[in-house]
């Protein structure tokens, strides 16, 4: 699950959570059900593939990196690990691509 959900497994490590916890569970398996839906949501996941593992890396780097994952982890990963168990998973990806964007913007400043 953690190669496929760069952002969630550096979240819940931050967290001191493990690879198996409920919310990386939950967003791996939302992943590939939200892949599957359409043209869009596939461009989505394309562009997370391609750009997370540089962003993790950029925000690792920081000095402030655990204030970081912790806002992401309560702001966006929660929320949208909740909405994916209720199976609202168009509101779940919504909440995880604006928290994946915001995470970018501040991987770059």
């Amino acid at each position: 699950g953690g190669r496929l959900c760069f952002l969630t497994t550096a979240t819940v490590h931050a967290m001191g959570l493990r690879d198996d916890s409920w919310e990386l569970t939950s967003l791996h398996a939302f992943g590939k059900r939200f892949v599957r839906t359409s043209t869009r949501t596939k461009r989505l996941m394309t562009e997370y593939y391609l750009k997370g593992p540089a962003v993790v890396d950029r925000i690792n780097a920081r000095g402030d990196a655990s204030s970081i994952w912790l806002k992401f982890y309560w702001q966006f990963v929660i929320p949208s690990a909740l909405a994916s168990q209720l199976r609202l998973d168009g509101i779940a990806g919504w909440i995880y691509v604006s928290g994946s964007r915001k995470l970018q913007r501040i991987a770059v400043t």
